[in-house]
């Protein structure tokens, strides 16, 4: 493709060419194209030097094409009408769509989000794929990289926190699902449940604990709000996702610190118990991220409205 002779011709003149073929008069192509009868004649002077030829003759009948127009009006008909595709808005047909999507979520959510969302776009978009991967340290840069389409992760509103909404990147934009906040997840039964006292930071520190660790990290904000008045949990177990915490929770004396709605989630299943948390910690915030090369793609639209909507009919959250 010779790009250098392309940027030097105005392609306007190709839309003229098409509308004096339609018209077969210099008068009613300039009606038409909104340009005074003398500036249309200029055009078409304009038109016989870029293809070195007369373009049409004068008849009785108005203008009559020459062999070299004819032979343009049938490839000239397709180009206009593939640069008029090319530039018309993009749509997205859920239900002939046959993308596959990534999406990066923190462990938790594929428990208690998933089941929300999932047969919506089953049903909206049956030959669509997803594929779920796991939230990790690197899925941010993924996300902005354009190897994930969408992420769904937590984030805190206190800047103190390695995970705060303050410190995403400024090419990622997000949606909000909702606020959440922490509780206290302990077997049923637990010593701890039956005992007189009030529940209190005291007891809370003196038992032993699970922690999830994700995107490489094993301290969260509510560690460091320990930390700020000299204090730490006994940190007896670290294990790679939710079900593992879930799991010891349930066989143990051991004490999980997660969400409410995951909490929630897990009471539904199993013989537990949820404390509120004896200490002030900010909430955390769920939330879709994605990058803002995505943001007014129709198809990615389509896909984070549909999932955002299905999560918040199924979940009361604060917003």
């Amino acid at each position: 493709m010779n790009t250098d002779k392309l940027a030097k011709m105005d392609l306007n003149l190709l839309v003229s060419l098409q509308v004096l073929i339609e018209e077969k008069s210099v008068t009613q192509a300039a009606i038409r194209l909104h340009v005074t009868q003398s500036a249309m004649s200029k055009i078409l002077g304009r038109l016989r030097q870029v293809f070195g030829d007369p373009l049409f003759v004068r008849s009785a009948y108005g203008l009559s094409p020459t062999a070299r127009t004819a032979q343009l009006e049938t490839e000239l008909r397709t180009i206009l009408q593939g640069v008029s595709k090319l530039t018309a808005p993009p749509c997205f047909d859920p239900g002939t769509a046959n993308h596959n999507y990534r999406i990066a979520a923190i462990d938790s959510t594929n428990q208690i989000f998933l089941p929300d969302y999932l047969p919506e776009l089953i049903t909206q978009a049956p030959k669509m794929s997803l594929e779920v991967l796991n939230w990790q340290e690197d899925s941010l840069k993924r996300i902005e990289q354009g190897d994930v389409d969408l992420g769904i992760t937590a984030r805190d509103y206190d800047e103190l926190s390695f995970v705060s909404l303050q410190k995403l990147p400024k090419t990622i934009v997000q949606m909000p699902i909702g606020d959440d906040h922490l509780v206290v997840l302990m077997r049923q039964g637990h010593p701890i449940s039956g005992q007189k006292s009030a529940w209190d930071l005291q007891k809370y520190l003196s038992c032993g604990h699970i922690q999830v660790c994700c995107e490489g990290k094993n301290r969260w904000l509510l560690d460091q709000v320990l930390e700020q008045q000299g204090l730490q949990r006994n940190m007896v177990l670290r294990v790679p996702d939710f079900q593992a915490a879930l799991s010891a929770t349930c066989n143990t004396d051991l004490l999980f610190t997660t969400t409410q709605s995951f909490a929630s989630y897990a009471c539904r299943l199993h013989p537990l118990s949820v404390e509120q948390l004896p200490l002030a910690v900010g909430p955390t915030t769920f939330l879709l991220l994605w990058h803002q090369r995505h943001h007014k793609d129709p198809g990615h639209t389509w896909l984070r409205e549909t999932i955002h909507q299905e999560i918040c009919d199924n979940h009361r959250f604060d917003h």
